[in-house]
């Protein structure tokens, strides 16, 4: 491709030109307006000041290690470059506001790392590497901690159940007690059949219980870190694989879709897998890993929505290999053709049901199409309705802050801060800028398809926006951007070091430091500030409170719920957790106050804040009655229930028959 061809024109005659400048300070200059940039939108000045701290003790460490080959000139320019970086970037910090200040700011990181690394990490010499002890070791860990973050107290944490996990697990309880009559067919929502497979598996095994439901994707969840690793170690090399899946491992928003009983993640792992065997296609020639891909790939299609864009991505990055190599095709072709046909042949029975059915496909798309005629309403949206262009721009001005600035619409997670943490939000501008930078290579170019593809599809075309559970599929590319940053920038200072053990040491340190710091501000975002708020649909609404309450009180009683319109009797949190309930809604109290005729059980009313008033009416009806006030731990009143003894219901019904 000729704008590719000549960008590395490009990048190669500014490499001779910067071939005298210490290329250790740009990097550090790079990451120093990254920091500025990033804490433009975060506003904390405790990150900043640690991040630039730790960047001047780098910048110290690197003058006293660096090989002394930059002539007096290169010094100068180095000297003046890391100058304007600090001053330029205090100036544009300190004079416009946050956005305004984050982008020129950024702009300006990625400009100067791009031309700090060049092209060394791309020429440094690769070898076939084999699993070493320490790589395993390093893996296992990194599987271990994955788990433990997913799956330490998953069935209360998070304290709130969301209803479309409720619905899930109801759908796979059909499943696992042969209520269903074919798999190849639609449950909930028309999502594939086999989608809750993996959810009834795993409440068999663990439980017909929020653990056991949860459980099922706390092991998608870890199982993914194989076969990410492996694709970035394809992709890349050993040290940043393991890096990648470092930061996948303790990715606040991947620890908090593996915490919850959805099959989102289902589809990161089906993708990975599928990408993973087509690159070990690609370099191995053999039939059957083309075939593997295919197999994933079709498989994929029997699982979230989000699985249906990885053939386009897979459709992509093979078109534009194609036309940036013309060999490809002829080297490939039948590897490229064993793919699409498993992936076909493992489709059909679904494809055919779909082609008998085209509303079931269509259905959730039509619904959420952010051009469409039957997309949701949302009357926060400030752009206007009636222009597709305008709708698209306004739709990206609110997807694209997501990573660095914050707000998912979800209800399923809802956490309104960065997707990502301070530091590997810096770490993936950059990494983003470099890939652009280097595009022409056909792991970057697959990564930003990989990218683009996902936040359009998943983010720009859909409605409501930012939502993060479609944007699950990304989460690994993302976590690929960081990691190839912070490669780039180990290797560049160890080029340029002299002192191999204590250039060891200094980059073991630092990379000991950024990993154990991603970790901490995930940890700390997921743990300490999401839990405590009322973040995400299933966090803000009593379902889930109501449901457990109703188990406290066994099978003695009768529900009746006042919370129309927000809440119903059938809603899924409900169903799922308190299954063996009787109880109805009071769509019209006057007719369930008193009640008619009394039971063989006791009675409890539910209340939402909205439908108090109706309280005067019970305690005047079942004097005898017990009040009580649910609230959260801010004091706020969540929920009211009113239990009536059997004696009282048939008391007030013999009093109110009477004339």
């Amino acid at each position: 491709m000729p704008l590719l061809r000549k960008e590395s024109h490009i990048l190669e005659a500014v490499e001779r030109g910067l071939s005298s400048v210490d290329r250790p300070s740009l990097a550090i200059a790079a990451l120093v307006m990254g920091t500025l940039a990033q804490s433009s939108l975060t506003l904390s000045p405790r990150l900043l000041a640690a991040c630039l701290v730790t960047l001047g003790l780098l910048l110290l460490v690197s003058s006293f290690l660096a090989r002394r080959v930059t002539s007096l000139q290169g010094e100068r320019i180095t000297n003046l470059v890391l100058l304007l970086t600090l001053i330029g970037g205090a100036l544009v910090l300190k004079t416009l506001s946050s956005f305004r200040a984050a982008v020129p700011l950024y702009v300006a990181a990625v400009i100067l790392f791009v031309l700090a690394i060049g092209n060394r990490f791309e020429t440094r010499q690769r070898k076939a590497e084999r699993p070493t002890r320490w790589e395993i070791a390093c893996l296992l860990g990194i599987l271990a901690l994955g788990f433990i973050l997913q799956g330490y107290r998953v069935a209360a944490i998070p304290p709130g159940f969301h209803g479309d996990e409720g619905e899930s697990g109801m759908q796979a309880l059909q499943l696992l007690h042969g209520e269903v009559g074919s798999l190849i067919s639609v449950g909930w929502y028309h999502l594939p059949m086999l989608s809750f497979a993996w959810h009834a598996l795993s409440m068999r095994i663990f439980g017909e219980t929020v653990y056991g439901l949860r459980m099922s994707s706390v092991i998608v969840g870890t199982l993914t870190l194989i076969p990410f690793y492996l694709l970035t170690r394809l992709l890349f090399d050993r040290r940043t694989a393991l890096l990648a899946t470092f930061l996948l491992a303790v990715s606040h928003p991947f620890i908090a879709l593996n915490r919850l009983g959805i099959n989102y993640t289902q589809t990161t792992l089906f993708e990975v897998t599928t990408f993973y065997f087509l690159f070990q296609g690609l370099r191995s020639r053999k039939w059957w890993d083309f075939a593997a891909s295919g197999l994933f790939m079709g498989g994929g299609l029997y699982l979230y929505y989000g699985s249906r864009l990885v053939p386009f991505i897979v459709v992509g990055f093979l078109f534009c290999a194609c036309l940036a190599r013309r060999r490809f095709l002829r080297e490939h072709w039948r590897g490229i053709a064993v793919l699409w046909l498993s992936a076909i042949l493992v489709f059909a029975p679904m494809g055919l049901y779909f082609i008998r059915h085209p509303w079931h496909f269509m259905s959730r798309t039509t619904n959420v199409f952010a051009l469409g005629d039957r997309g949701w309403v949302d009357t926060s949206y400030s752009y206007p309705q009636d222009s597709g262009a305008l709708t698209l721009l306004g739709q990206a001005s609110r997807v694209l802050p997501i990573f660095n600035y914050g707000g998912d619409t979800s209800g399923q997670y809802g956490y309104r801060g960065p997707m990502l943490d301070y530091v590997t939000a810096i770490l993936f501008v950059l990494g983003l800028g470099y890939s652009f930078a280097h595009a022409r290579r056909s792991r970057y170019f697959f990564l930003l398809i990989w990218f683009w593809a996902t936040l359009i599809a998943g983010g720009v075309l859909t409605l409501p926006a930012p939502f993060v559970p479609r944007l699950a599929g990304m989460l690994p590319v993302l976590s690929i951007f960081a990691a190839v940053t912070m490669a780039a920038t180990v290797h560049i200072l160890k080029d340029a070091w002299v002192n191999r053990r204590a250039t060891n040491a200094a980059l073991g340190v630092l990379v000991a430091l950024t990993l154990g710091a991603a970790a901490y501000l995930n940890y700390d975002t997921y743990f300490n500030k999401y839990l405590p708020t009322i973040q995400g649909w299933a966090m803000r609404e009593p379902a889930t409170a109501i449901a457990r309450y109703v188990v406290s009180l066994g099978g003695d009683y009768e529900v009746f719920l006042l919370g129309q319109p927000k809440l119903y009797v059938r809603h899924g949190t409900i169903r799922f957790i308190a299954r063996d309930m009787m109880g109805s809604d009071v769509p019209d109290p006057s007719l369930y106050i008193p009640l008619r005729a009394g039971g063989e059980r006791n009675v409890v009313y539910i209340l939402l804040p909205s439908h108090l008033h109706h309280v005067t009416s019970l305690e005047q009806y079942y004097p005898q009655g017990v009040l009580r006030n649910f609230t959260r731990e801010s004091g706020e009143l969540w929920f009211t229930t009113f239990e009536v003894s059997k004696e009282d219901i048939a008391a007030a019904a013999v009093l109110s028959a009477s004339p």
